[in-house]
């Protein structure tokens, strides 16, 4: 009978462990399976939280900090780890700095951007990543601002020479980052073509074979940098005309 109580308790003993065993590789298992993320600086300081699908990609909000640990810097959201839906970014007193949105990776829609007071500081849209006609932006008393950059055409002659005539594009201030798109339209489609610049200046080739007439209207569109840290986007519309009199 005591060698059979032995017994019992021995197999009680081995089939709890083996039971620990599996509850342990369960909760590991839990843990590797888990779908937030959670970073911290080496300072022990909270860096990110954040949402993951079931190959690692973020996937709902994601939640950053500053140095801090407490004081949240962004709330972007995303879709299987392209920014799609609301995306927040806030000072370090709390006030809200931008609020934007995102479509699968590109911004998209209506952007607002704050003072630290609160106070509104621009406006504007993008659509699927190309910034909008309509930039708003307002100095620290409230009062829209109204001075912007425009470009100035030049028709340069090559006739005589390369049977060319070029159309020089230049900003009336010398921004840094200016860039220029020539626009064009198939079956109601509308496409962008980005214009090498050099020094600020664009240039648009033609050529013109001997008594060939040209007539064409040109539709540019001009992304210029602001003071502010927006981009003041203008459209603008040219008819060239010139004849190759060789």
């Amino acid at each position: 009978m005591v060698i059979k109580k032995s017994g019992l308790l021995l197999l009680i003993l081995i089939s709890f462990s083996c039971n620990r065993a599996s509850e342990n590789k369960e909760e590991k298992d839990l843990d590797k399976r888990s779908s937030t993320v959670v970073k911290k600086r080496d300072d022990g300081t909270l860096s990110s939280v954040n949402q993951v699908d079931e190959i690692g990609r973020v996937h709902g909000v994601r939640v950053t900090y500053f140095a801090d640990g407490k004081t949240i810097y962004t709330k972007l959201t995303f879709d299987h780890g392209k920014k799609h839906g609301p995306s927040i970014r806030y000072y370090n007193n709390g006030q809200i700095y931008e609020h934007a949105s995102f479509e699968y990776g590109e911004k998209h829609g209506l952007t607002k951007k704050y003072y630290k007071n609160g106070k509104l500081l621009a406006e504007f849209e993008y659509n699927q990543g190309i910034a909008m006609v309509g930039l708003k932006e307002y100095d620290k008393e409230g009062e829209l601002i109204n001075s912007y950059p425009t470009v100035e055409f030049k028709e340069v002659n090559h006739m005589a020479s390369h049977n060319r005539i070029d159309l020089e594009l230049n900003c009336t201030k010398k921004y840094n980052g200016t860039k220029y798109f020539l626009l064009e339209s198939d079956q109601g489609k509308e496409s962008r073509t980005y214009l090498i610049t050099e020094k600020g200046s664009a240039i648009i080739q033609f050529y013109l074979k001997p008594g060939e007439f040209l007539s064409k209207k040109i539709e540019i569109m001009a992304e210029f940098p602001t003071e502010l840290g927006n981009v003041y986007a203008k459209r603008y519309t040219y008819h060239l005309t010139a004849r190759n009199n060789k």
